[in-house]
């Protein structure tokens, strides 16, 4: 991100294919691109922190669709840095907001998981998520910890349930 906000595609072997968006904030550009993610039909979600979005593309760079917008409500967000797929959900990570969203894949909230905090239940500016097994696993940064978040602990918009 900075004065190149784009994706780019390459070969396994490291050869350059395409790429795709600029600085902005039209659909398909972006400001701080900063976690994908690739769903089982080939499509590819973005997190666009800068401008509190998730934008959808094919792997050929085709704009599929864009869902959420700056706030604290479900399906809203501030500054979104990274997301991770399991199953049919996507679960995008919320730096500003202090949690993780739950929603289905074409973006409608399913559940809020975490406030800012340093008990249970609670993160402070987490950065990066990854799926392992029916776990998510987030990085926690001003509260130096990792966080399991386990997949059948929650399902109400309401839900807090981060595990130590």
């Amino acid at each position: 991100y900075g004065e190149n906000d784009r994706v780019q595609k390459f070969t396994a072997e490291g050869r350059f294919l395409l790429s795709w968006g600029s600085l902005g904030t039209a659909p398909g550009q972006f400001q701080r691109p900063s976690g994908m993610a690739i769903a089982t039909n080939d499509t590819l979600y973005v997190t666009d922190a800068v401008n509190h979005r998730v934008q959808v593309f094919t792997l050929d760079g085709k704009l599929l669709s864009i869902f959420g917008k700056e706030g604290t409500g479900p399906g809203e967000f501030r500054y979104p840095y990274d997301l991770s797929i399991m199953g049919d959900a996507l679960y995008v990570l919320e730096y500003g907001n202090h949690r993780v969203q739950k929603l289905t894949m074409d973006g409608r909230p399913i559940a809020l998981i975490g406030r800012r905090g340093t008990d249970d239940g609670c993160l402070v500016f987490p950065w990066r998520c990854e799926i392992v097994g029916q776990a998510l696993f987030v990085s926690d940064t001003d509260n130096g910890r990792v966080v399991r978040i386990e997949e059948s602990s929650y399902h109400g918009l309401e839900a807090l349930v981060v595990r130590r």
